[in-house]
């Protein structure tokens, strides 16, 4: 993978790791907000930075779905999915508009490749948490298989797990300047 970054000390917490790529990419474009996986961390960033913009979060677990649906803004949605629909809902709200972020952070690890390629033509930027491709508990190396897709793509590895943005039709520009207000 090309851009990549990797500081030794992993001072963040690490369901944290991925905030300043999303943070980024979020400031960088201008359509919906799409989050595959809803967390403490994601769904709060997402809902502070896109109060005028469409967003839609989906989870299969209702009780994190819920924890977080009371206090969303106007123009943002969740979506209680099971593990049998999600391919079939991920691909509905594919077709259904063109996302300027579409952030890849739920539990089926197996089903991360499918939504990259499902989003590869249909979001601006592609952003994916726990790219951190050795680890013993998920397998995340069906991701690697999806990259040949994209002409633009860069691994945050300032803390681990990594984050990873794809595109098509960006050339992250932006990430150098990530880069540098890290260090």
């Amino acid at each position: 993978m090309t851009g990549i970054y990797y500081r030794e000390k992993n001072n963040m917490d690490e369901y944290a790791t991925h905030l300043p790529m999303l943070a980024a990419c979020i400031a960088q474009t201008k359509g919906p907000v799409l989050e595959l996986g809803m967390g403490s961390y994601s769904t709060a960033l997402i809902h502070a930075m896109c109060k005028d913009r469409v967003v839609v979060s989906v989870d299969h677990d209702h009780k994190w779905l819920s924890k977080y649906a009371k206090n969303l803004m106007p123009g943002h949605s969740c979506l209680l999915v099971g593990r049998d629909d999600h391919r079939k809902t991920t691909s509905e709200l594919a077709e259904s508009r063109d996302w300027g972020v579409v952030f890849i952070d739920h539990i089926h690890t197996d089903y991360r490749q499918d939504d990259v390629i499902a989003f590869q033509d249909k979001a601006e930027l592609i952003v994916v948490h726990d790219t951190t491709w050795e680890s013993a508990a998920h397998d995340y190396s069906r991701i690697n298989e999806v990259l040949k897709y994209f002409p633009y793509k860069k691994e945050y590895r300032q803390h681990r797990p990594y984050t990873s943005v794809l595109s098509k039709t960006n050339s992250l520009p932006f990430y150098s300047d990530l880069l540098s207000e890290s260090e």
